[in-house]
């Protein structure tokens, strides 16, 4: 997105934001809290 100028940085950490709550939600949902656990110990990108 910042290589297409696409909002501003402020914009850009925001929607990173939502993105990683969105996957600690899915991870939580579908495994329980063991499941957030494991995917927090994961290496991230």
């Amino acid at each position: 997105m910042a290589k297409a100028h696409v909002g501003d940085e402020a914009h850009r950490a925001m929607l990173e934001q939502q993105a990683w709550i969105g996957l600690m939600d899915q991870a939580r949902a579908e495994q329980g809290s063991e499941g957030l656990r494991t995917w927090w110990e994961k290496p991230k990108p």
